[in-house]
């Protein structure tokens, strides 16, 4: 009860946290439908070959390789708010070219990995800034309730975007359904635009180091540190494979299995339940063991 008080408080006592969060859940529920239309739209009315698919996927991680480094000085160089703001216009504008292009009949799968490498980008960009922005906004001290809110929304969040994208796909088909994606990331920005920074706030400061002096203190920052090395490891090949495997299980259920949208989104679904409960029960366990060791064992 005392997490859920704290959540509630954070949200209700901080309007700017507030708009944060909220911009954030609503593109988050277009995207779970897009993670599930997006490769429907290359099996069903593309007809994309294995190869094809798995080359959607490695596209899908190229941002994360070549910008992953650079991303985080330039974003500290920048606007936080101007650039989640950006980043989903960014996203609106390049989603809503899917379904006006399979509409006209000119969707190609090139298209579709243009789309990819342009989302992710301005997802890398949009990740770090927000990360970056959400301890402007509440108390030290009220952080770790924030971002125990912000895991369990995302969790949650995308468990149901994925199981209703399943359902818009086989109502309207995927092309049409990503054109929800697109309106929900122009509602985010509606959302982020109307956060107040405070006076005096870093979000206006104008970092000091050259580019590549701040991009090799990160690498040797995380390479020094044996938990920050061993996290980013993880969470790079985490994200290959992971995407890898989408792509490539969705081909399968789809053309081997022969299931339905409906039951593919459901699918999708059902494997945010673990990050629900993983969400509720992580701020008790790292209140009592710390930051690192609930890690090893996840």
């Amino acid at each position: 009860m005392g997490l859920v008080k704290a959540q509630w408080r954070v949200l209700t006592e901080h309007p700017n946290f507030r708009r944060l969060f909220v911009g954030n859940s609503i593109s988050l529920l277009g995207s779970s439908v897009t993670t599930v239309a997006l490769p429907l739209t290359a099996v069903v009315a593309l007809g994309a070959s294995p190869v094809q698919m798995g080359t959607l996927g490695a596209v899908a991680f190229l941002p994360h390789l070549i910008l992953g480094l650079p991303t985080g000085v330039w974003v500290d160089r920048l606007s936080y708010r101007r650039v989640i703001i950006a980043a989903d216009l960014l996203a609106a504008a390049t989603l809503a070219a899917v379904p006006l292009l399979a509409l006209t009949g000119l969707l190609q799968m090139w298209h579709l990995y243009l789309v990819v490498v342009i989302t992710g980008a301005g997802s890398l960009f949009s990740t770090i800034a927000g990360q970056s922005f959400a301890p402007q906004l509440v108390p030290r001290g009220e952080l770790l309730a924030a971002n125990s809110t912000f895991a369990l929304s995302n969790s949650v969040v995308a468990t149901t975007g994925s199981a209703v994208g399943g359902v818009l796909i086989q109502l309207l088909t995927a092309p049409v359904a990503i054109a929800v994606d697109a309106a929900s990331f122009v509602l985010s920005a509606v959302s982020k635009a109307r956060i107040d920074v405070p006076g005096g706030s870093a979000d206006t400061r104008l970092a000091k180091e050259p580019i590549l002096t701040g991009i090799w203190i990160g690498v040797r920052a995380a390479l020094a540190h044996p938990a920050l090395r061993a996290t980013t490891i993880a969470a790079t090949v985490g994200a290959l494979a992971g995407q890898m495997q989408l792509v490539i299980v969705m081909l399968f259920l789809v053309r081997d299995l022969g299931l339905s949208a409906g039951v593919v989104g459901l699918m999708v679904a059902a494997g945010g339940i673990a990050g629900i409960v993983g969400a509720a029960v992580g701020v008790p366990i790292t209140s009592r063991l710390g930051n690192g060791r609930p890690s090893s064992p996840a």
